[in-house]
């Protein structure tokens, strides 16, 4: 489902189906397979983002240096 504003009462009854059934998580980024498209979430939700077909995916954390 494409997305909508957040005061659309609507959207809650959407359904979402596989493979975008995997929720998103507040405070998370999450980036195209490339990394040339990166979205922060600000609202955690049921369904999964996704431009298109493709999934967005969790950016994993950047190691620190280490401090010897």
């Amino acid at each position: 489902h494409p997305m909508v504003e957040i005061a659309n009462t609507e959207a809650a009854a959407a359904t979402i189906t596989a493979p975008f059934d995997g929720g998103t998580l507040m405070g998370k980024r999450y980036v195209t397979e490339d990394e040339s498209i990166e979205l922060l979430c600000t609202k955690p939700g049921d369904g999964s983002l996704s431009i298109g077909d493709n999934a967005l995916t969790v950016k994993g954390a950047k190691p620190l240096p280490a401090s010897d």
